[in-house]
């Protein structure tokens, strides 16, 4: 009954069980696994510890209680009852499977590796242990091989939505994933949410005025200390009240300064963290919105899933995700004329809307560290600090050439994976097998402020940018600290915001059609040490100047999409 999911059924066994035989402890243990599994968590700890006391030395139930411990966040304990379960039972795939969640809940994704391989090698089709494993690897510059293991997993159960919400953001990054691939795990996910959705139809604005003043709402998981929330200030802050009302629909429980400053700038404000997609949805539309931003995409975490319920009169995906949503709900994509060519049909199941000018607006706030005041002696220095998932084999191959075009520079790369020793090491094989000594690479992990963050700059000359999945907040922040970024310009947008983002602050001399102009624009920077040194002094002030960072220009042409599309939409009501 368990493995059915008749939790409730399975406790009404169970409790006849123990009923029947108060001292067996296979009564206990499958009555805490019912009641924890049926989300009556808090009162399973009860009846496992009464298990406990008649056998403490039971892999599953040490297993169980790891479980238990995990959705009451006491990683402590999860960790010292997962690590008893696998001595107690080291053949059971469960325990090591729950040894590596763990690990990877307490953000220590490399000392994961290990228990999950045994995981699948002890059981290949143990799907949880195989979506696991699959984000170690991706966090540690090996996407492709996370796509290939859960590209593996999905062929007999194309469907499965636990391997889908990885494996289709995850085809983002590598080089090799077709367009249709892309394409397909995309809609495999959004037939799943309409399949929970079960065709509902929740909005109701009834009132299709063209020119009346809309109210606009954000659906975001990122109202917080995020790379998207450089994004989220300006366009909070800076689209015109006398058109709009602004909702916030905060997704994140984790919330902070950053959370508190972006709710004040909206007109209203909802939290929904706690809310499932349904009871989010029902918010959205109590809350009567026009036209809801959706912001997250098929990103892990993102509550998408509320648009699949018709909660606004229309529903438009913006910023956070480079990929369709495929949600048939979802009508519209906010992009601009640079990041989408003309003819993107294929890549879409949402009509674009290409701004005139970046779509994008960045606001560093208020506490980015002075740009450096010291010029740079030494071998020139390239960086990167995107995230690790982008690292893949086609930006180490171009970065490969980069690095043997100026054979006296180094590379430092930076990244939480790269504290550890596995994603420095799977970096250092790559370089070398490309002919570059590894000993040119160089490594940081975690700082503990936003601005120790931007402080490592000043270690870089130059920055390099990722391929095919660009970079946006790292593109800015260099730029900010006077480090220029060397972009290779693409065919779609994953690949293009880095170009939109350039051009926009007026540095296109930065931006390569193919690889060999990226090798020869990177070769450039490093060999005129005048000129880097100029940019370096002088590339935020250009930055800050820049329509860029124009708020309040950028706020009005978002405020005039968004009319657009609302006048589009009592058209089609028409």
């Amino acid at each position: 009954m368990l493995n059915m999911g008749r939790f409730q059924q399975a406790e009404e066994l169970a409790r006849r069980m123990v009923a029947a035989k108060p001292r067996d402890f296979q009564g206990y243990f499958l009555l805490a696994a019912a009641m924890h599994f049926g989300g009556k968590t808090d009162q399973a700890v009860v009846i496992a510890q009464q298990a406990f006391n008649i056998n403490p030395a039971h892999s599953q139930l040490h297993n169980l209680l790891a479980q238990i411990c995990i959705k009451q966040r006491k990683l402590d304990e999860a960790l010292s009852h997962a690590r008893r379960a696998v001595e107690l039972d080291p053949r059971e795939a469960l325990s090591h499977n729950t040894l590596g969640a763990v690990h990877l809940m307490r953000e220590e994704s490399e000392l994961a590796m290990q228990p999950l391989r045994m995981a699948v090698r002890l059981n290949p089709f143990d799907v949880s242990a195989i979506n696991n494993l699959s984000r170690v690897y991706a966090d540690h510059c090996m996407v492709e091989e996370a796509c290939v293991m859960l590209d593996r997993a999905l062929q007999p159960d194309p469907n499965n939505f636990v391997l889908l919400q990885s494996y289709t953001p995850y085809l983002n990054y590598p080089a090799g994933a077709s367009i249709v691939t892309r394409m397909a795990a995309a809609r495999a996910m959004a037939k799943f949410f309409a399949m929970q959705a079960g065709g509902a139809k929740l909005c109701k604005v009834k009132d299709f005025d063209p020119q009346r003043k809309i109210r606009v709402g954000v659906l975001s998981s990122d109202f917080r200390t995020h790379s998207c929330s450089y994004f989220m200030r300006p366009m909070l802050r800076h689209l015109p009240r006398e058109g709009v009302e602004v909702h916030g629909f905060c997704c994140n429980s984790l919330q902070d300064d950053v959370t508190t400053e972006l709710r004040g700038m909206c007109d209203g404000w909802h939290d929904v963290s706690a809310m499932k997609p349904a009871e989010i949805a029902q918010r959205i539309a109590d809350s009567r919105i026009d036209l809801l931003l959706e912001l997250g995409g098929l990103t892990s975490g993102s509550r998408l899933e509320a648009c699949c319920h018709s909660p606004a009169a229309m529903h438009v995906a913006y910023m956070g995700y480079p990929g369709t949503t495929a949600v048939p709900e979802v009508s519209w994509r906010i992009v601009d004329t640079i990041t989408d060519l003309a003819d993107q049909s294929e890549l879409f199941t949402e009509r674009l809307y290409r701004m005139d000018g970046c779509f994008l607006c960045y606001d560093p706030g208020k506490d980015a560290p002075a740009a450096r005041s010291v010029r740079r002696d030494g071998p020139v220095t390239f960086g990167s600090f995107s995230a690790t998932t982008k690292i893949c084999t086609a930006t180490t191959d171009l970065w490969t050439k980069v690095l043997l075009a100026v054979p006296d520079s180094t590379l430092f790369v930076k990244g939480w994976a790269m504290e550890g020793q596995l994603a420095p090491d799977v970096l250092r094989k790559r370089f070398a097998a490309g002919g570059v000594d590894p000993a040119r690479l160089r490594f940081a992990g975690r700082t503990k402020s936003s601005a120790e963050h931007l402080r490592m700059y000043d270690q870089v000359d130059i920055a390099l940018d990722t391929t095919p999945y660009v970079g946006t907040t790292t593109t800015c922040e260099a730029l900010l600290m006077g480090v220029p970024v060397v972009t290779l310009a693409g065919v779609e947008h994953r690949s293009r915001v880095g170009v939109s983002l350039l051009s926009a602050a007026g540095l296109s001399e930065f931006i390569a059609k193919d690889d060999a102009e990226y090798v020869a624009i990177a070769k450039r920077l490093a060999e005129d040490r005048a000129g880097l040194a100029q940019h370096h002094a002088t590339l935020r002030e250009r930055l800050l100047a820049s329509s860029l960072c124009d708020g309040p220009a950028f706020g009005a042409r978002l405020g005039a999409a968004l009319r657009a599309l609302w006048r589009w939409r009592c058209e089609q009501k028409a």
